[in-house]
Protein backbone atom coordinates (compact mmCIF):
# COMPACT_ATOMS: atom_id res chain seq x y z
CA UNK A 1 0.00 0.00 0.00
CA UNK A 2 1.68 3.19 -1.22
CA UNK A 3 -0.86 5.74 0.02
CA UNK A 4 -2.93 5.89 3.20
CA UNK A 5 -6.00 6.77 1.12
CA UNK A 6 -6.01 3.19 -0.16
CA UNK A 7 -7.44 2.24 3.25
CA UNK A 8 -10.76 3.87 2.32
CA UNK A 9 -12.11 1.20 -0.11
CA UNK A 10 -10.75 -1.55 2.18
CA UNK A 11 -12.51 -0.04 5.19
CA UNK A 12 -15.69 0.43 3.15
CA UNK A 13 -15.73 -3.28 2.28
CA UNK A 14 -15.03 -4.32 5.87
CA UNK A 15 -17.70 -2.03 7.36
CA UNK A 16 -20.20 -2.60 4.56
CA UNK A 17 -22.81 -4.00 6.93
CA UNK A 18 -22.35 -1.23 9.49
CA UNK A 19 -22.72 1.49 6.86
CA UNK A 20 -26.00 0.10 5.52
CA UNK A 21 -28.07 2.77 7.28
CA UNK A 22 -25.91 5.60 5.94
CA UNK A 23 -26.05 4.29 2.37
CA UNK A 24 -29.82 3.87 2.67
CA UNK A 25 -30.20 7.50 3.80
CA UNK A 26 -28.05 8.71 0.89
CA UNK A 27 -29.99 6.65 -1.65
CA UNK A 28 -33.32 7.85 -0.24
CA UNK A 29 -32.24 11.50 -0.39
CA UNK A 30 -31.03 11.15 -4.00
CA UNK A 31 -34.25 9.33 -4.91
CA UNK A 32 -36.51 12.08 -3.54
CA UNK A 33 -34.55 14.98 -5.04
CA UNK A 34 -34.20 13.34 -8.47
CA UNK A 35 -37.89 12.39 -8.46
CA UNK A 36 -38.93 15.98 -7.69
CA UNK A 37 -36.97 17.49 -10.58
CA UNK A 38 -37.89 14.60 -12.88
CA UNK A 39 -41.62 15.06 -12.25
CA UNK A 40 -41.27 18.82 -12.73
CA UNK A 41 -39.67 18.32 -16.15
CA UNK A 42 -42.18 15.63 -17.13
CA UNK A 43 -45.12 17.89 -16.20
CA UNK A 44 -43.67 20.81 -18.16
CA UNK A 45 -43.16 18.61 -21.23
CA UNK A 46 -46.77 17.43 -21.10
CA UNK A 47 -48.12 20.94 -20.51
CA UNK A 48 -46.07 22.33 -23.41
CA UNK A 49 -47.28 19.63 -25.79
CA UNK A 50 -50.92 20.06 -24.69
CA UNK A 51 -50.86 23.85 -25.15
CA UNK A 52 -49.26 23.58 -28.59
CA UNK A 53 -51.80 20.97 -29.66
CA UNK A 54 -54.76 22.93 -28.29
CA UNK A 55 -53.89 26.58 -28.93
CA UNK A 56 -50.97 26.40 -31.34
CA UNK A 57 -47.38 27.49 -30.93
CA UNK A 58 -47.95 31.15 -31.81
CA UNK A 59 -48.81 32.19 -28.24
CA UNK A 60 -46.80 29.67 -26.23
CA UNK A 61 -43.98 30.99 -24.06
CA UNK A 62 -43.71 28.65 -21.05
CA UNK A 63 -40.74 30.48 -19.50
CA UNK A 64 -42.64 31.76 -16.46
CA UNK A 65 -44.32 28.41 -15.85
CA UNK A 66 -41.01 26.56 -16.04
CA UNK A 67 -39.32 28.93 -13.61
CA UNK A 68 -42.19 28.63 -11.13
CA UNK A 69 -42.33 24.82 -11.33
CA UNK A 70 -38.57 24.48 -10.94
CA UNK A 71 -38.60 26.97 -8.05
CA UNK A 72 -41.16 24.83 -6.21
CA UNK A 73 -39.12 21.69 -6.94
CA UNK A 74 -35.96 23.38 -5.66
CA UNK A 75 -37.71 24.48 -2.45
CA UNK A 76 -38.97 20.96 -1.77
CA UNK A 77 -35.56 19.52 -2.63
CA UNK A 78 -33.92 21.85 -0.10
CA UNK A 79 -36.33 20.62 2.58
CA UNK A 80 -35.48 17.02 1.71
CA UNK A 81 -31.81 17.95 1.71
CA UNK A 82 -32.07 19.42 5.23
CA UNK A 83 -33.72 16.25 6.54
CA UNK A 84 -31.13 14.09 4.78
CA UNK A 85 -28.24 16.09 6.25
CA UNK A 86 -29.59 15.51 9.75
CA UNK A 87 -30.14 11.79 9.22
CA UNK A 88 -26.81 11.12 7.48
CA UNK A 89 -24.91 13.18 10.04
CA UNK A 90 -26.47 11.24 12.91
CA UNK A 91 -25.64 7.93 11.25
CA UNK A 92 -22.05 8.99 10.58
CA UNK A 93 -21.66 10.13 14.18
CA UNK A 94 -22.59 6.66 15.39
CA UNK A 95 -20.18 5.12 12.88
CA UNK A 96 -17.34 7.33 14.08
CA UNK A 97 -18.06 6.48 17.72
CA UNK A 98 -17.90 2.77 16.96
CA UNK A 99 -14.47 3.20 15.35
CA UNK A 100 -12.84 5.44 17.94
CA UNK A 101 -10.02 2.91 18.39
CA UNK A 102 -9.36 2.91 14.63
CA UNK A 103 -9.01 6.69 14.40
CA UNK A 104 -6.88 6.73 17.54
CA UNK A 105 -4.61 4.12 15.96
CA UNK A 106 -4.28 6.29 12.84
CA UNK A 107 -3.31 9.25 15.02
CA UNK A 108 -0.75 7.14 16.88
CA UNK A 109 0.75 6.06 13.53
CA UNK A 110 1.37 9.68 12.58
CA UNK A 111 -1.80 10.80 10.80
CA UNK A 112 -2.55 14.49 11.22
CA UNK A 113 -5.94 15.95 12.05
CA UNK A 114 -6.34 17.25 8.52
CA UNK A 115 -5.70 13.76 7.14
CA UNK A 116 -8.33 12.26 9.48
CA UNK A 117 -10.78 14.95 8.37
CA UNK A 118 -10.09 14.17 4.74
CA UNK A 119 -10.32 10.43 5.40
CA UNK A 120 -13.85 10.63 6.85
CA UNK A 121 -15.09 12.86 4.02
CA UNK A 122 -13.61 10.63 1.31
CA UNK A 123 -15.06 7.57 3.01
CA UNK A 124 -18.50 9.18 2.96
CA UNK A 125 -18.04 10.00 -0.73
CA UNK A 126 -16.95 6.40 -1.33
CA UNK A 127 -20.38 5.25 -0.14
CA UNK A 128 -21.93 7.50 -2.80
CA UNK A 129 -20.58 5.22 -5.53
CA UNK A 130 -23.33 2.70 -4.84
CA UNK A 131 -25.96 4.81 -3.08
CA UNK A 132 -26.28 7.57 -5.69
CA UNK A 133 -26.80 5.24 -8.73
CA UNK A 134 -29.32 3.21 -6.73
CA UNK A 135 -31.27 6.36 -5.87
CA UNK A 136 -31.18 7.60 -9.47
CA UNK A 137 -32.44 4.28 -10.86
CA UNK A 138 -35.26 4.18 -8.31
CA UNK A 139 -36.16 7.79 -9.13
CA UNK A 140 -36.30 7.08 -12.89
CA UNK A 141 -38.62 4.11 -12.30
CA UNK A 142 -40.81 6.12 -9.92
CA UNK A 143 -41.11 9.04 -12.37
CA UNK A 144 -42.24 6.69 -15.16
CA UNK A 145 -44.77 5.02 -12.86
CA UNK A 146 -46.22 8.30 -11.54
CA UNK A 147 -46.37 9.74 -15.07
CA UNK A 148 -48.37 6.73 -16.26
CA UNK A 149 -50.75 7.05 -13.30
CA UNK A 150 -51.26 10.78 -13.87
CA UNK A 151 -51.81 10.23 -17.60
CA UNK A 152 -54.58 7.73 -16.91
CA UNK A 153 -56.09 9.81 -14.10
CA UNK A 154 -56.31 13.05 -16.10
CA UNK A 155 -56.60 12.09 -19.79
CA UNK A 156 -57.67 15.57 -20.95
CA UNK A 157 -54.99 17.84 -19.52
CA UNK A 158 -52.23 15.27 -19.00
CA UNK A 159 -52.73 13.19 -22.12
CA UNK A 160 -49.57 14.59 -23.73
CA UNK A 161 -47.30 13.82 -20.78
CA UNK A 162 -44.49 11.44 -21.80
CA UNK A 163 -44.23 8.26 -19.76
CA UNK A 164 -40.93 6.62 -20.71
CA UNK A 165 -37.57 8.31 -20.62
CA UNK A 166 -34.84 9.50 -18.29
CA UNK A 167 -34.94 13.06 -17.02
CA UNK A 168 -31.57 14.74 -17.54
CA UNK A 169 -32.28 17.67 -15.15
CA UNK A 170 -33.58 15.25 -12.53
CA UNK A 171 -30.54 12.98 -12.83
CA UNK A 172 -28.03 15.84 -12.70
CA UNK A 173 -29.83 17.64 -9.86
CA UNK A 174 -30.26 14.44 -7.83
CA UNK A 175 -26.60 13.44 -8.19
CA UNK A 176 -25.24 16.94 -7.49
CA UNK A 177 -27.49 17.63 -4.51
CA UNK A 178 -26.87 14.12 -3.17
CA UNK A 179 -23.09 14.59 -3.18
CA UNK A 180 -23.49 18.06 -1.66
CA UNK A 181 -25.72 16.59 1.06
CA UNK A 182 -23.08 13.98 1.92
CA UNK A 183 -20.36 16.63 2.08
CA UNK A 184 -22.43 18.80 4.41
CA UNK A 185 -23.43 15.85 6.58
CA UNK A 186 -19.86 14.60 6.96
CA UNK A 187 -18.52 17.85 8.42
CA UNK A 188 -19.53 17.25 12.05
CA UNK A 189 -18.51 13.53 12.15
CA UNK A 190 -15.20 14.38 10.47
CA UNK A 191 -14.46 17.00 13.12
CA UNK A 192 -15.36 14.50 15.84
CA UNK A 193 -12.96 11.94 14.38
CA UNK A 194 -10.31 14.64 14.00
CA UNK A 195 -10.42 15.37 17.75
CA UNK A 196 -9.67 11.74 18.72
CA UNK A 197 -6.34 11.59 20.56
CA UNK A 198 -3.72 8.85 20.02
CA UNK A 199 -4.29 7.65 23.59
CA UNK A 200 -7.81 6.52 22.67
CA UNK A 201 -6.37 3.51 20.86
CA UNK A 202 -4.32 2.53 23.91
CA UNK A 203 -7.22 2.93 26.32
CA UNK A 204 -9.66 1.04 24.11
CA UNK A 205 -7.14 -1.75 23.54
CA UNK A 206 -6.60 -1.99 27.29
CA UNK A 207 -10.31 -2.38 27.89
CA UNK A 208 -10.71 -5.06 25.22
CA UNK A 209 -7.53 -6.98 26.12
CA UNK A 210 -8.86 -8.04 29.52
CA UNK A 211 -11.83 -9.85 28.05
CA UNK A 212 -11.12 -13.51 28.51
CA UNK A 213 -12.50 -16.58 30.22
CA UNK A 214 -12.58 -14.95 33.66
CA UNK A 215 -14.47 -11.96 32.31
CA UNK A 216 -17.03 -14.22 30.68
CA UNK A 217 -17.51 -16.22 33.89
CA UNK A 218 -17.93 -13.03 35.90
CA UNK A 219 -20.51 -11.80 33.41
CA UNK A 220 -22.47 -15.05 33.74
CA UNK A 221 -22.43 -14.80 37.53
CA UNK A 222 -23.56 -11.19 37.34
CA UNK A 223 -26.44 -12.09 35.06
CA UNK A 224 -28.56 -13.54 37.86
CA UNK A 225 -28.04 -10.50 40.08
CA UNK A 226 -29.17 -7.96 37.48
CA UNK A 227 -32.75 -6.70 37.30
CA UNK A 228 -35.17 -8.11 34.79
CA UNK A 229 -35.10 -4.92 32.69
CA UNK A 230 -31.34 -5.18 32.15
CA UNK A 231 -31.73 -8.86 31.31
CA UNK A 232 -34.15 -7.85 28.55
CA UNK A 233 -31.61 -5.40 27.13
CA UNK A 234 -28.89 -8.05 27.16
CA UNK A 235 -31.27 -10.48 25.45
CA UNK A 236 -31.97 -7.83 22.79
CA UNK A 237 -28.23 -7.36 22.36
CA UNK A 238 -27.72 -11.08 21.74
CA UNK A 239 -30.57 -11.16 19.22
CA UNK A 240 -29.65 -7.99 17.31
CA UNK A 241 -26.46 -6.28 18.55
CA UNK A 242 -26.44 -3.64 15.80
CA UNK A 243 -29.81 -2.23 16.87
CA UNK A 244 -28.78 -2.18 20.53
CA UNK A 245 -25.47 -0.45 19.79
CA UNK A 246 -27.21 2.06 17.54
CA UNK A 247 -29.72 2.94 20.27
CA UNK A 248 -26.93 3.19 22.84
CA UNK A 249 -24.77 5.49 20.72
CA UNK A 250 -27.79 7.59 19.75
CA UNK A 251 -28.64 8.30 23.40
CA UNK A 252 -25.00 8.57 24.46
CA UNK A 253 -24.20 11.60 22.31
CA UNK A 254 -26.63 14.45 22.82
CA UNK A 255 -25.77 16.06 19.50
CA UNK A 256 -26.49 12.89 17.56
CA UNK A 257 -29.73 12.41 19.49
CA UNK A 258 -30.80 15.96 18.60
CA UNK A 259 -29.87 15.42 14.94
CA UNK A 260 -31.85 12.20 14.66
CA UNK A 261 -34.85 13.72 16.47
CA UNK A 262 -34.75 16.77 14.20
CA UNK A 263 -34.54 14.57 11.11
CA UNK A 264 -37.56 12.51 12.14
CA UNK A 265 -39.50 15.67 13.07
CA UNK A 266 -38.72 17.26 9.69
CA UNK A 267 -39.75 14.04 7.91
CA UNK A 268 -43.09 14.10 9.74
CA UNK A 269 -43.63 17.75 8.78
CA UNK A 270 -42.76 16.97 5.14
CA UNK A 271 -45.17 14.03 5.14
CA UNK A 272 -48.02 16.16 6.48
CA UNK A 273 -47.21 18.96 4.03
CA UNK A 274 -47.09 16.57 1.06
CA UNK A 275 -50.43 15.08 2.13
CA UNK A 276 -52.04 18.53 2.04
CA UNK A 277 -50.38 19.44 -1.27
CA UNK A 278 -51.52 16.14 -2.80
CA UNK A 279 -55.15 16.90 -1.92
CA UNK A 280 -54.78 20.39 -3.38
CA UNK A 281 -53.26 19.06 -6.61
CA UNK A 282 -56.04 16.50 -6.87
CA UNK A 283 -58.58 19.32 -6.94
CA UNK A 284 -56.43 21.40 -9.30
CA UNK A 285 -55.59 18.69 -11.85
CA UNK A 286 -58.86 16.76 -11.58
CA UNK A 287 -61.61 19.36 -11.12
CA UNK A 288 -65.23 18.30 -10.52
CA UNK A 289 -67.44 17.80 -13.60
CA UNK A 290 -69.47 20.95 -12.88
CA UNK A 291 -66.40 23.23 -12.92
CA UNK A 292 -66.87 25.76 -15.78
CA UNK A 293 -64.22 26.27 -18.40
CA UNK A 294 -65.29 29.88 -18.96
CA UNK A 295 -67.16 32.24 -16.63
CA UNK A 296 -68.92 35.42 -17.77
CA UNK A 297 -69.18 38.00 -14.98
CA UNK A 298 -70.51 41.54 -15.14
CA UNK A 299 -68.00 44.33 -14.82
CA UNK A 300 -69.57 45.85 -11.70
CA UNK A 301 -70.25 42.45 -10.00
CA UNK A 302 -74.02 42.86 -10.26
CA UNK A 303 -76.69 40.65 -11.81
CA UNK A 304 -76.83 42.74 -14.98
CA UNK A 305 -76.38 39.88 -17.48
CA UNK A 306 -79.77 39.01 -19.03
CA UNK A 307 -81.08 35.45 -19.00
CA UNK A 308 -81.30 35.45 -22.80
CA UNK A 309 -77.48 35.57 -22.99
CA UNK A 310 -77.34 31.93 -21.85
CA UNK A 311 -79.50 30.83 -24.79
CA UNK A 312 -77.36 32.84 -27.21
CA UNK A 313 -74.14 31.27 -25.93
CA UNK A 314 -75.66 27.79 -26.08
CA UNK A 315 -76.25 28.17 -29.82
CA UNK A 316 -72.51 28.64 -30.47
CA UNK A 317 -70.43 25.81 -31.90
CA UNK A 318 -68.47 23.79 -29.37
CA UNK A 319 -70.60 24.77 -26.36
CA UNK A 320 -72.15 21.81 -24.52
CA UNK A 321 -73.81 23.36 -21.47
CA UNK A 322 -74.54 26.84 -20.18
CA UNK A 323 -75.79 27.44 -16.66
CA UNK A 324 -75.99 30.30 -14.22
CA UNK A 325 -74.45 30.52 -10.77
CA UNK A 326 -75.06 32.72 -7.77
CA UNK A 327 -71.96 33.65 -5.81
CA UNK A 328 -70.40 36.63 -4.05
CA UNK A 329 -66.74 37.65 -4.34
Amino acid sequence: MKNWLELIPISARVHKRGSRMTRTCIALAVFLMAALFGMAERYLQGERAWQIRTYGSWQFTGNSDASQIYAVALFLALLVMAAAVLMISGSLNGNVLQRTEFFGMLRSLGATRRQILRYVRLEALCWCRTAVPAGLLAAAAAVCLVSALMKTAGPERLSCMPVWGVSLPGTCAGAALGVLTVLLASRAPAKRAMRVSPMEAVRTAGRTAGRGRHAVMAQREKRYSTPRKERGLSRLYRMNPEVTLGIRYAFLVKKGYVLMSGAFALCIVLFLAFTTVADFLAHALLPPPWTPELSVVSSDNTCSIPHSAADAVLQMDGVKRVYGRMFVY
